[in-house]
């Protein structure tokens, strides 16, 4: 197989997710990873009719992590720890490979939180794969 090149874009197909230094399986997908500056607006004497602009706060998009259902006992258990009150917040990273399976990128995800966990539709008639799908609340992402 040939070498990438540095000019060639990365797939967005090839991807791992960690928590805590574990890998926690394959997603189907992986959305909301953003990050924003919140502008802060305001005004000075001199020039009352142009705005000026400072940065504010950093903030960080909420993070949907997609995949077909599987049995996971560490995941579970960390969703019903929150249901029950107990917040334990997890470290963990986005891993994007190539096409080999080497590391292209790594986004480090700091102090996570579940805060939304859902199955997909459920149908006698169907024969379809039952998605589940884990909305995490981060506080830091930092690209590696």
């Amino acid at each position: 197989m040939p070498t990438r090149r540095s000019f060639d874009p990365v797939g967005n197909y090839m991807f791992e997710i960690e928590m805590d230094g574990i890998t926690t399986g394959q997603f189907a997908a992986v959305d909301g990873l953003s990050f924003e500056i919140e502008m802060i607006e305001y005004r000075v004497s001199d020039q009352p009719m142009l705005p000026r602009y400072r940065p504010g706060l950093p903030k960080f998009g909420r993070l949907t992590l997609k995949r077909g259902y599987i049995v996971n006992q560490e995941f579970n258990a960390w969703i019903k720890q929150v249901q029950m009150g107990t917040y334990k917040r997890k470290d963990g990273a986005i891993n994007l490979l190539d096409n080999a399976g080497n590391r292209v990128a790594t986004w480090n995800l700091y102090r996570c939180l579940p805060t939304k966990w859902n199955i997909g539709g459920l149908d006698g008639k169907g024969n379809e794969v039952v998605f589940e799908s884990l909305e995490l609340v981060v506080e830091e992402i930092e690209q590696a």
